[in-house]
């Protein structure tokens, strides 16, 4: 049920991604540092979409990495810290006199 749902839900965005192709193919000039080209509206705002998504999953990848980091050296102190516990409870009491 949820395959059916999900490729329901793809196809519409298919469907809207063409009608938006298609309503917005006036030409657009594009100036950048070293000249200017000529493209379809939809075509520029479709690869300017693109690069946002590959630049904010680059940045998600590069905070999760850190976050991962992180996590592997707090739990080799919490393992450092668990062992020395043991270690101090394993140690025979003396009388106080």
């Amino acid at each position: 049920m949820i395959k059916i749902i999900y490729a329901l839900l793809i196809m519409a965005t298919l469907v809207v991604a063409i009608i938006f192709a298609t309503a917005n193919y006036n030409h657009v000039t594009l100036y950048y540092f070293v000249g200017q080209t000529k493209l379809p509206l939809s075509i520029l705002i479709f690869s300017v979409f693109l690069f946002g998504l590959l630049f904010g999953l680059m940045l998600d990848a590069w905070i999760m990495y850190r976050q991962r980091a992180r996590i592997r050296s707090l739990e080799q102190l919490a393992a450092a810290n668990q062992k020395e516990l043991s270690n101090l409870r394993n140690l025979p009491l003396r009388d106080l006199e």
